[in-house]
């Protein structure tokens, strides 16, 4: 079993990704 530990520094860019992705999905939305 492998198991994954995220670090804050790891959350914080994992949060950047997905917000850089919804403001792609956001404006193409529009």
């Amino acid at each position: 079993m492998i198991k994954v530990e995220i670090t804050p520094d790891a959350r914080k860019y994992i949060l950047q990704k997905t917000d850089t992705i919804t403001i792609i999905i956001r404006t193409t939305g529009s």
